[in-house]
């Protein structure tokens, strides 16, 4: 059993950490595209959910017969719901991290949303490890779910702390910290629960894990159906914006998602055009070599519901005078 404990809080480690590699890609990444947020959190949801029904619940009532189980089930939901309500967690898009925030708030946006997931971290945590007590495959299904699960994550925090800072460091570092959280909940579980550890015990751990993870599960869902009104206007700017940078002579590529890649090719360009919007009051995210190849560099445009059509018209008359102005359109 030592060896299965250790396996566990490895497991939970890997799922937590994966919230780094969000945030590795919003850093990184040109555009990460909507159709790939879409597959990490519906795909991640439906592995969860069938883990939950199929395995967790069905062990727990086994153990502890079907009302006991029942009601861990639902205590497991209501705790991680009560969480949300409390701390409240959001994803990449929807925040406003464009013009009209102040370094500062944007800066405190990051920090609240490293708090806020890093609480939620904690309870997947201890879902992966009681997953992986109860059978390791089930500890792997759940742990792979929730490393899907936890990418979106880190592009939310970094997003925000890099748009405020400039520090791709900092933003790194924020979204280990609050990844650091489920193996920290695993070695709680561990040092807590282990030496309690009786059939009736983890088939009350196994019915409130598969609460948590179906809550878990169909708050990922809810991102991707929510606000149907907003999606609308979101893509409404998108192709707004799109339309314009691309009629003024800007190299856009084939962007399909709320991040427009704007390629300047030119470092020195890239970081002036980014000084002159950001003296307009737009905040937008430069990347210069080493961050890209030579010659490929780029300045990435978060566009958000929030953005007003004057807004934008704005933005498009500074990309207008400010490319021509550099030589770049």
């Amino acid at each position: 059993m030592g060896s299965r404990v250790g396996i566990a809080l490895l497991l939970t480690a890997g799922a937590g950490l994966s919230t780094t590699f969000g945030s590795l890609l919003g850093l990184t990444v040109k555009e990460p595209g909507r159709r790939f947020m879409g597959f990490t959190l519906g795909f991640s949801a439906g592995v969860m959910i069938l883990v939950s029904f199929v395995e967790l619940l069905q062990a727990s009532i086994e153990s502890i017969e079907f009302l006991p189980a029942l009601m861990g089930f639902f205590v497991g939901m209501a705790g991680i719901f009560l969480i949300d309500l409390l701390v409240p967690h959001e994803y990449i898009g929807q925040q406003d991290y464009g013009d009209g925030q102040s370094v500062e708030r944007l800066k405190r946006t990051g920090l609240l949303l490293a708090f806020g997931i890093g609480i939620h971290n904690f309870p997947e945590g201890m879902a992966t490890f009681a997953g992986s007590l109860k059978d390791l495959n089930v500890g792997i299904a759940i742990a792979v779910a929730i490393a899907i699960h936890n990418i979106p994550e880190g592009l939310a925090i970094s997003a925000p702390v890099y748009a405020s800072t400039g520090s791709r460091s900092k933003a790194f570092l924020w979204s280990f910290l609050s990844g650091v959280t489920e193996p920290a909940g695993a070695a709680i579980a561990a040092l807590v629960l282990y030496p309690f550890l009786t059939p009736a015990v983890l088939g009350w751990i196994l019915a409130g894990v598969a609460g948590i993870m179906v809550a878990i599960a169909l708050a990922a869902l809810d991102v991707i159906k929510e606000e149907p009104e907003l999606r609308e206007k979101l893509w409404q700017n998108v192709n707004y914006m799109r339309e314009k940078l691309q009629g003024l002579g800007y190299d856009i590529g084939k962007a399909e998602a709320a991040i427009i890649p704007v390629l300047i090719k030119d470092d020195k360009k890239a970081n002036r055009l980014t000084n002159m919007l950001e003296k307009a009051g737009f905040i937008v995210d430069p990347m210069v070599h080493p961050a890209v190849g030579k010659g490929e560099a780029l300045i990435r445009l978060v566009i958000t519901a929030a953005h007003s059509p004057d807004d934008l018209a704005r933005a498009i008359d500074v990309f207008n005078y400010a490319g021509r102005e550099l030589g770049i359109i």
